[in-house]
């Protein structure tokens, strides 16, 4: 804690993402996918005299003014006494070439509509965290799969997002009502990708799409849940 969470000046204690690295003068680097709010209600609960919960009250305000437009973006930059802007991958942001990338929702963002579908219904905060990225489900209302990027002005891509993306938005969806014919979609791409003799997902078996099937597929299958207070329950240690 001492070396990763630090003080954003006129906001509070704030985890960031490595010991170094993501101080920009004056302003910091952060990313919300690495925030699974009920991790720090568990390190609250666990460590009560540490930052834990002062970060726990922080998460919701910080994906609130980060997600322009209502959808998450990978890097968001904290510049005090103004707030949270969209910004590019740190390794891009003094690039111009043809790899470099602008601020945005994709890879990384796809991991906040994890998270945020596995927060226990009787968590205080999840409403908040919800209301806070509603858009990607009014979109995947009228549309196959998320989109693979959204612009910091909210506008998504063309391009379709890999399997592992359809999978990682199931247990957000299923936290909205009347998200059934979103969610159905979805399983009906995710189903379509899958492998019946390796059980794996996709044309190319990418790692990353495995690993948000996993989980995501794992959490819809109850095999874990995260209580209310941000203890882990398992299945198998009820059998």
């Amino acid at each position: 804690a001492g070396k990763e969470v630090v003080s954003l000046p006129g906001f509070g204690p704030m985890l960031v993402p490595g010991p170094a690295g993501f101080e920009l003068g004056s302003n910091w680097i952060l990313n919300p996918s690495y925030l699974p709010i009920f991790l720090f209600e568990r390190f609250a609960a666990l460590d009560p005299a540490g930052p834990w919960q002062q970060i726990v009250l922080g998460i919701p305000r910080l994906l609130a003014q980060s997600s322009p437009h209502g959808y998450v973006m990978d890097w968001v930059e904290y510049v005090p006494g103004d707030g949270f802007y969209p910004m590019p991958k740190p390794s891009d942001a003094n690039q111009n070439g043809p790899n470099a990338t602008g601020p945005g929702g994709s890879y990384d963002a796809i991991r906040v509509y994890l998270w945020a579908g596995m927060i226990d219904p009787h968590d205080p905060f999840r409403d908040l965290i919800l209301q806070s990225v509603p858009t990607i489900s009014g979109y995947l209302a009228n549309h196959d799969a998320p989109p693979e990027m959204v612009s910091d002005q909210g506008i998504p891509g063309e391009q379709d997002g890999p399997v592992g993306f359809s999978a990682a938005v199931l247990p957000y969806l299923r936290a909205y009502p009347d998200s059934s014919r979103a969610v159905a979609r979805q399983m009906i791409r995710l189903s379509a990708q899958k492998d019946a003799t390796s059980g794996l997902y996709g044309k190319d078996t990418a790692y990353y799409d495995q690993n948000l099937a996993l989980f995501a597929t794992g959490f819809l299958d109850a095999r874990f849940r995260f209580g209310p207070g941000g203890e882990l329950n398992v299945e198998w240690k009820r059998r």
